[in-house]
Protein backbone atom coordinates (compact mmCIF):
# COMPACT_ATOMS: atom_id res chain seq x y z
CA UNK A 1 0.00 0.00 0.00
CA UNK A 2 1.62 3.24 -1.31
CA UNK A 3 2.22 5.51 1.70
CA UNK A 4 1.07 9.41 1.45
CA UNK A 5 2.14 12.16 3.59
CA UNK A 6 -1.10 14.86 4.78
CA UNK A 7 0.51 18.44 4.01
CA UNK A 8 -0.78 21.72 5.60
CA UNK A 9 -2.49 24.48 3.15
CA UNK A 10 -4.38 27.15 3.86
CA UNK A 11 -7.83 25.62 3.84
CA UNK A 12 -7.03 22.50 6.07
CA UNK A 13 -9.82 21.69 8.56
CA UNK A 14 -11.65 24.28 7.01
CA UNK A 15 -16.02 24.09 5.81
CA UNK A 16 -16.46 25.07 2.74
CA UNK A 17 -20.28 25.58 2.30
CA UNK A 18 -23.01 27.73 -0.04
CA UNK A 19 -25.98 28.74 1.13
CA UNK A 20 -28.89 26.50 0.64
CA UNK A 21 -26.33 24.06 -1.37
CA UNK A 22 -27.51 20.20 -0.94
CA UNK A 23 -24.03 19.20 0.19
CA UNK A 24 -21.01 20.57 1.99
CA UNK A 25 -17.47 20.16 2.18
CA UNK A 26 -17.04 19.72 6.09
CA UNK A 27 -13.04 19.23 5.40
CA UNK A 28 -10.27 19.31 2.69
CA UNK A 29 -7.08 18.07 2.51
CA UNK A 30 -3.93 17.86 0.56
CA UNK A 31 -1.69 14.62 0.45
CA UNK A 32 1.67 13.69 -1.01
CA UNK A 33 2.54 10.49 -1.83
CA UNK A 34 5.76 8.88 -2.36
CA UNK A 35 6.66 9.08 -5.79
CA UNK A 36 6.04 12.84 -5.24
CA UNK A 37 2.54 13.16 -6.44
CA UNK A 38 -0.46 15.16 -5.34
CA UNK A 39 -3.74 14.67 -4.20
CA UNK A 40 -6.82 16.05 -2.84
CA UNK A 41 -9.63 14.43 -0.62
CA UNK A 42 -12.82 16.08 -0.18
CA UNK A 43 -15.23 14.74 2.98
CA UNK A 44 -18.45 15.95 1.67
CA UNK A 45 -21.72 15.60 3.99
CA UNK A 46 -25.26 15.61 2.61
CA UNK A 47 -27.92 18.11 3.61
CA UNK A 48 -30.72 17.48 1.06
CA UNK A 49 -34.20 15.63 1.84
CA UNK A 50 -33.35 13.82 -1.29
CA UNK A 51 -31.27 10.31 -1.88
CA UNK A 52 -28.10 11.96 -3.99
CA UNK A 53 -26.54 9.54 -6.73
CA UNK A 54 -23.95 11.47 -7.95
CA UNK A 55 -22.16 14.69 -7.13
CA UNK A 56 -19.01 16.69 -9.41
CA UNK A 57 -16.48 18.78 -7.97
CA UNK A 58 -13.81 21.61 -9.32
CA UNK A 59 -10.92 21.77 -7.86
CA UNK A 60 -8.45 24.53 -8.75
CA UNK A 61 -4.70 23.72 -7.34
CA UNK A 62 -2.24 26.29 -6.36
CA UNK A 63 1.53 26.72 -5.91
CA UNK A 64 2.93 27.74 -2.73
CA UNK A 65 2.07 31.47 -2.93
CA UNK A 66 -1.52 31.05 -4.03
CA UNK A 67 -1.17 31.39 -7.67
CA UNK A 68 -2.94 28.78 -9.70
CA UNK A 69 -1.27 25.90 -11.45
CA UNK A 70 -3.03 25.27 -14.84
CA UNK A 71 -6.94 24.25 -15.39
CA UNK A 72 -8.97 23.58 -12.54
CA UNK A 73 -9.71 19.97 -12.32
CA UNK A 74 -12.66 17.98 -12.34
CA UNK A 75 -13.56 14.88 -9.96
CA UNK A 76 -17.37 13.03 -10.43
CA UNK A 77 -18.21 10.88 -7.56
CA UNK A 78 -20.35 8.93 -8.79
CA UNK A 79 -22.66 5.26 -8.16
CA UNK A 80 -23.71 7.11 -5.03
CA UNK A 81 -26.35 6.16 -2.74
CA UNK A 82 -26.40 8.89 0.18
CA UNK A 83 -29.19 10.25 2.32
CA UNK A 84 -29.43 13.16 4.46
CA UNK A 85 -26.60 13.66 7.04
CA UNK A 86 -24.24 11.14 5.75
CA UNK A 87 -21.09 11.91 5.28
CA UNK A 88 -18.65 10.28 2.49
CA UNK A 89 -15.78 11.03 -0.10
CA UNK A 90 -13.25 11.53 2.97
CA UNK A 91 -11.60 8.26 1.17
CA UNK A 92 -11.31 9.17 -2.55
CA UNK A 93 -7.92 10.33 -3.51
CA UNK A 94 -7.86 12.69 -6.41
CA UNK A 95 -5.13 13.14 -8.25
CA UNK A 96 -3.52 16.73 -9.23
CA UNK A 97 -1.50 16.99 -12.51
CA UNK A 98 1.01 19.46 -10.87
CA UNK A 99 3.37 17.88 -8.08
CA UNK A 100 3.97 21.77 -7.40
CA UNK A 101 0.39 21.75 -5.34
CA UNK A 102 0.54 22.76 -2.36
CA UNK A 103 -2.91 24.63 -1.95
CA UNK A 104 -6.32 24.68 -3.83
CA UNK A 105 -9.61 25.75 -3.70
CA UNK A 106 -12.82 23.56 -4.03
CA UNK A 107 -16.53 23.82 -4.77
CA UNK A 108 -19.78 21.51 -5.64
CA UNK A 109 -20.75 22.45 -9.25
CA UNK A 110 -23.33 19.56 -9.45
CA UNK A 111 -25.66 17.58 -7.34
CA UNK A 112 -27.84 14.65 -9.53
CA UNK A 113 -30.70 12.55 -7.04
CA UNK A 114 -32.39 10.05 -7.16
CA UNK A 115 -35.68 11.20 -8.69
CA UNK A 116 -33.23 12.15 -11.69
CA UNK A 117 -33.35 16.37 -10.79
CA UNK A 118 -30.37 18.49 -10.87
CA UNK A 119 -28.77 21.07 -8.33
CA UNK A 120 -26.33 23.36 -10.74
CA UNK A 121 -23.91 25.55 -9.35
CA UNK A 122 -20.92 28.28 -10.35
CA UNK A 123 -20.73 29.96 -7.79
CA UNK A 124 -17.80 29.52 -5.09
CA UNK A 125 -17.84 27.82 -1.75
CA UNK A 126 -17.32 30.34 1.15
CA UNK A 127 -14.42 29.27 3.18
CA UNK A 128 -15.62 29.04 7.34
CA UNK A 129 -12.92 29.51 9.62
CA UNK A 130 -11.71 26.14 11.70
CA UNK A 131 -13.73 26.01 15.26
CA UNK A 132 -11.65 27.48 18.02
CA UNK A 133 -10.81 24.94 20.52
CA UNK A 134 -12.85 24.70 23.45
CA UNK A 135 -9.92 25.28 26.15
CA UNK A 136 -9.31 29.11 24.47
CA UNK A 137 -12.87 29.81 25.80
CA UNK A 138 -13.30 27.98 29.04
CA UNK A 139 -9.30 28.69 29.93
CA UNK A 140 -9.41 25.47 32.01
CA UNK A 141 -9.19 21.99 31.70
CA UNK A 142 -11.84 21.23 34.29
CA UNK A 143 -14.59 23.49 32.76
CA UNK A 144 -13.60 21.91 29.96
CA UNK A 145 -15.02 18.56 31.86
CA UNK A 146 -18.08 20.19 33.16
CA UNK A 147 -18.98 21.50 29.84
CA UNK A 148 -18.45 17.67 28.52
CA UNK A 149 -20.68 16.88 31.15
CA UNK A 150 -23.57 19.18 30.10
CA UNK A 151 -23.57 19.07 26.33
CA UNK A 152 -21.25 15.56 24.89
CA UNK A 153 -18.28 13.58 25.56
CA UNK A 154 -17.21 14.48 22.27
CA UNK A 155 -17.27 18.22 22.86
CA UNK A 156 -13.93 19.55 21.46
CA UNK A 157 -14.80 22.82 19.77
CA UNK A 158 -16.37 26.05 20.49
CA UNK A 159 -19.76 25.87 18.63
CA UNK A 160 -20.61 28.46 16.14
CA UNK A 161 -23.38 29.29 13.10
CA UNK A 162 -23.08 30.40 9.56
CA UNK A 163 -25.65 31.16 7.17
CA UNK A 164 -27.95 28.32 7.09
CA UNK A 165 -25.76 26.05 9.27
CA UNK A 166 -24.44 25.55 12.76
CA UNK A 167 -21.30 23.73 13.82
CA UNK A 168 -21.94 21.69 16.93
CA UNK A 169 -19.28 21.37 19.78
CA UNK A 170 -18.24 17.84 18.62
CA UNK A 171 -17.15 19.43 14.70
CA UNK A 172 -20.76 18.39 13.22
CA UNK A 173 -22.31 20.53 10.48
CA UNK A 174 -26.22 20.75 10.96
CA UNK A 175 -28.99 22.69 8.99
CA UNK A 176 -29.85 25.65 11.80
CA UNK A 177 -33.13 23.57 11.52
CA UNK A 178 -31.81 20.62 13.36
CA UNK A 179 -32.27 20.74 17.19
CA UNK A 180 -29.91 18.29 17.94
CA UNK A 181 -26.45 17.32 16.25
CA UNK A 182 -26.81 14.92 13.36
CA UNK A 183 -23.00 13.86 14.63
CA UNK A 184 -23.43 13.47 18.12
CA UNK A 185 -26.75 14.00 19.22
CA UNK A 186 -26.20 16.96 21.49
CA UNK A 187 -28.83 19.55 22.22
CA UNK A 188 -28.35 22.84 20.27
CA UNK A 189 -30.10 25.11 23.02
CA UNK A 190 -27.81 22.99 25.37
CA UNK A 191 -24.61 23.14 23.53
CA UNK A 192 -24.63 27.07 23.27
CA UNK A 193 -26.42 28.11 26.37
CA UNK A 194 -23.53 25.61 28.34
CA UNK A 195 -20.68 27.97 27.11
CA UNK A 196 -20.70 30.17 29.71
CA UNK A 197 -17.53 30.02 32.23
CA UNK A 198 -18.99 31.38 35.19
CA UNK A 199 -22.26 28.99 35.31
CA UNK A 200 -19.79 26.25 34.38
CA UNK A 201 -17.55 27.16 37.53
CA UNK A 202 -20.45 27.35 39.61
CA UNK A 203 -21.68 23.82 38.96
CA UNK A 204 -18.13 22.40 39.44
CA UNK A 205 -18.14 23.93 42.76
CA UNK A 206 -21.63 22.76 43.07
CA UNK A 207 -20.33 18.68 42.56
CA UNK A 208 -16.80 19.18 43.94
CA UNK A 209 -18.79 19.78 47.47
CA UNK A 210 -21.11 16.74 46.79
CA UNK A 211 -18.09 14.85 45.44
CA UNK A 212 -16.57 15.44 49.15
CA UNK A 213 -19.39 14.97 50.90
CA UNK A 214 -20.18 11.35 48.95
CA UNK A 215 -16.99 9.86 49.43
CA UNK A 216 -16.70 10.93 53.22
CA UNK A 217 -20.22 8.93 53.77
CA UNK A 218 -18.63 6.08 51.56
CA UNK A 219 -15.86 6.31 53.91
CA UNK A 220 -17.08 5.83 57.25
CA UNK A 221 -19.68 2.63 55.35
CA UNK A 222 -16.47 0.80 54.40
CA UNK A 223 -15.09 1.39 57.87
CA UNK A 224 -18.53 0.21 59.35
CA UNK A 225 -18.40 -2.44 56.99
CA UNK A 226 -15.10 -3.52 57.76
CA UNK A 227 -15.52 -3.57 61.30
CA UNK A 228 -18.64 -6.23 60.59
CA UNK A 229 -16.25 -8.33 58.86
CA UNK A 230 -13.68 -8.26 61.88
CA UNK A 231 -16.45 -9.20 64.04
CA UNK A 232 -17.76 -12.09 61.99
CA UNK A 233 -14.12 -13.23 60.61
CA UNK A 234 -13.04 -13.59 64.79
CA UNK A 235 -16.64 -15.64 65.40
CA UNK A 236 -16.52 -18.34 62.50
CA UNK A 237 -13.04 -18.92 63.48
CA UNK A 238 -13.65 -19.26 67.17
CA UNK A 239 -16.42 -21.89 65.96
CA UNK A 240 -13.66 -23.81 64.14
CA UNK A 241 -11.19 -24.15 66.70
CA UNK A 242 -14.32 -25.44 69.21
CA UNK A 243 -15.67 -27.86 66.55
CA UNK A 244 -12.15 -29.46 66.47
CA UNK A 245 -11.45 -29.53 69.98
CA UNK A 246 -15.17 -31.51 70.16
CA UNK A 247 -14.27 -33.56 66.80
CA UNK A 248 -10.47 -34.44 68.41
CA UNK A 249 -11.82 -35.81 71.98
CA UNK A 250 -15.18 -36.90 71.08
CA UNK A 251 -12.77 -39.34 68.33
CA UNK A 252 -15.05 -38.57 65.51
CA UNK A 253 -11.97 -38.87 63.14
CA UNK A 254 -11.43 -42.48 62.59
CA UNK A 255 -9.37 -44.17 59.92
CA UNK A 256 -10.94 -46.45 57.22
CA UNK A 257 -12.46 -45.55 53.89
CA UNK A 258 -15.02 -43.16 53.32
CA UNK A 259 -18.29 -45.13 53.30
CA UNK A 260 -22.03 -44.04 53.39
CA UNK A 261 -21.97 -43.03 56.71
CA UNK A 262 -18.24 -41.18 56.55
CA UNK A 263 -19.95 -39.01 53.97
CA UNK A 264 -23.10 -38.64 55.99
CA UNK A 265 -20.42 -37.67 58.63
CA UNK A 266 -18.42 -35.10 56.12
CA UNK A 267 -21.91 -33.50 55.49
CA UNK A 268 -22.49 -32.88 59.31
CA UNK A 269 -18.96 -31.43 59.48
CA UNK A 270 -19.63 -29.17 56.60
CA UNK A 271 -23.06 -28.21 58.30
CA UNK A 272 -20.89 -27.62 61.49
CA UNK A 273 -18.04 -25.31 59.28
CA UNK A 274 -15.45 -27.60 60.80
CA UNK A 275 -13.37 -27.46 57.99
CA UNK A 276 -10.17 -28.78 59.85
CA UNK A 277 -12.30 -32.25 60.79
CA UNK A 278 -13.67 -32.26 56.87
CA UNK A 279 -9.84 -31.85 55.83
CA UNK A 280 -8.78 -34.52 58.49
CA UNK A 281 -11.35 -37.15 57.00
CA UNK A 282 -10.33 -36.40 53.14
CA UNK A 283 -6.16 -37.74 54.69
CA UNK A 284 -8.54 -40.79 56.75
CA UNK A 285 -9.56 -41.31 53.20
CA UNK A 286 -6.43 -43.70 52.10
CA UNK A 287 -8.26 -43.71 48.38
CA UNK A 288 -6.97 -42.13 45.85
CA UNK A 289 -11.05 -42.15 43.98
CA UNK A 290 -12.66 -42.06 47.28
CA UNK A 291 -10.01 -38.90 48.31
CA UNK A 292 -11.13 -37.58 45.08
CA UNK A 293 -14.83 -38.10 45.55
CA UNK A 294 -14.70 -36.71 49.32
CA UNK A 295 -13.03 -33.32 47.61
CA UNK A 296 -15.87 -33.14 44.86
CA UNK A 297 -18.09 -33.44 48.05
CA UNK A 298 -16.53 -30.65 49.97
CA UNK A 299 -16.06 -28.52 47.15
CA UNK A 300 -19.66 -28.59 45.61
CA UNK A 301 -20.50 -27.91 49.48
CA UNK A 302 -18.00 -24.85 49.52
CA UNK A 303 -19.48 -23.31 46.35
CA UNK A 304 -22.83 -23.72 47.44
CA UNK A 305 -22.50 -22.42 50.84
CA UNK A 306 -19.31 -20.97 51.95
CA UNK A 307 -19.45 -18.45 48.32
CA UNK A 308 -22.30 -16.69 49.97
CA UNK A 309 -20.58 -16.92 53.30
CA UNK A 310 -17.51 -14.74 51.39
CA UNK A 311 -19.90 -12.76 49.43
CA UNK A 312 -21.85 -11.63 52.62
CA UNK A 313 -18.37 -10.58 54.24
CA UNK A 314 -19.01 -12.64 57.55
CA UNK A 315 -15.87 -14.80 56.85
CA UNK A 316 -12.25 -13.08 55.18
CA UNK A 317 -8.88 -14.01 54.41
CA UNK A 318 -9.11 -17.52 56.01
CA UNK A 319 -6.46 -19.84 55.24
CA UNK A 320 -6.06 -23.83 56.23
CA UNK A 321 -3.28 -26.17 55.44
CA UNK A 322 -3.00 -30.08 56.40
CA UNK A 323 -0.20 -31.79 55.51
CA UNK A 324 0.04 -36.17 56.17
CA UNK A 325 3.60 -37.33 54.67
CA UNK A 326 2.69 -37.74 50.84
CA UNK A 327 -1.38 -36.34 51.25
CA UNK A 328 -1.83 -32.36 51.21
CA UNK A 329 -4.53 -30.14 51.26
CA UNK A 330 -5.14 -26.13 51.42
CA UNK A 331 -7.90 -24.42 51.86
CA UNK A 332 -7.73 -20.64 50.77
CA UNK A 333 -10.35 -17.90 51.07
CA UNK A 334 -9.37 -14.89 49.17
CA UNK A 335 -12.07 -11.63 50.16
CA UNK A 336 -11.96 -8.13 47.93
CA UNK A 337 -14.04 -6.08 49.93
CA UNK A 338 -15.69 -2.85 48.80
CA UNK A 339 -18.76 -1.54 50.31
CA UNK A 340 -21.84 -3.21 48.69
CA UNK A 341 -20.48 -5.96 47.89
CA UNK A 342 -17.67 -8.52 49.05
CA UNK A 343 -15.77 -10.81 45.96
CA UNK A 344 -14.27 -13.79 47.26
CA UNK A 345 -12.63 -16.49 45.80
CA UNK A 346 -12.23 -20.10 47.53
CA UNK A 347 -9.44 -22.88 46.40
CA UNK A 348 -9.41 -26.48 47.39
CA UNK A 349 -6.60 -28.37 46.22
CA UNK A 350 -5.36 -32.28 47.49
CA UNK A 351 -2.91 -33.60 46.91
CA UNK A 352 -2.21 -37.57 46.92
CA UNK A 353 0.89 -39.31 45.36
CA UNK A 354 1.16 -36.65 43.01
CA UNK A 355 -2.64 -35.95 42.15
CA UNK A 356 -4.15 -32.56 42.53
CA UNK A 357 -7.60 -31.54 42.45
CA UNK A 358 -9.01 -27.86 42.60
CA UNK A 359 -11.81 -25.30 42.64
CA UNK A 360 -11.65 -22.24 42.11
CA UNK A 361 -14.47 -18.95 42.35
Amino acid sequence: MEAYTELTFHGSGKLLALTDAPVVITQSKLFKAADGSIYAALALKSLSEKKIIAVKAEIEPRDIEGNPLGDAVEYSYLDLSVLKNVTFGADVFIPLPDANTRDYTAKLTLAVFGDMSKWVNETPFEEIDVQKPLLEALLTGELVEVYRDETTPAAARVPDTWENLWRCTCGGVNLQEETACTACGAARETVFAALDPEQLAEKKAVADALAAEAAQELAEQRAEHRAKTRKGLWLFLATVALTLVLALVGGTVTAGRITKERKAELQEYLLQDNLYACVDMLYQAGDKKLWKDASADLCAYINQTYKEKIREGTISNIEVDRYYGDYYTKITYTVTMDYGDAIGSFKIVTTNDGESYGLYF
